[in-house]
């Protein structure tokens, strides 16, 4: 995370700021992030907590390929310069 005090924030007013996630399913996502799109730095960026992912496992998930269940997608489109 890049934006941790007030003036870290501070430098992004007026930027165009957009809240996206990683991960294949955007109701459920590994991880969302805040992004300064006019910048493209990710000001914050917060994992799911272990304790759901845990809760989430279930045998159809663990059946698939190593590859189809790391393959995580980042959906969002951040403008870099």
């Amino acid at each position: 995370m890049t934006a941790t005090t007030y003036q870290d924030l501070k430098v992004h007013l007026n930027h165009h700021i957009v809240c996206t996630y990683y991960g294949v399913d955007s109701s459920n996502p590994e991880s969302v992030t805040l992004e300064c799109v006019s910048c493209g730095e990710v000001l914050m960026d917060f994992n799911k907590p272990e304790e759901e992912i845990s809760d989430e496992s279930s045998v159809s998930e663990r059946s698939k390929p190593q590859a189809v269940r790391d393959s995580s997608k980042r959906h969002g489109r951040v403008a870099r310069r």
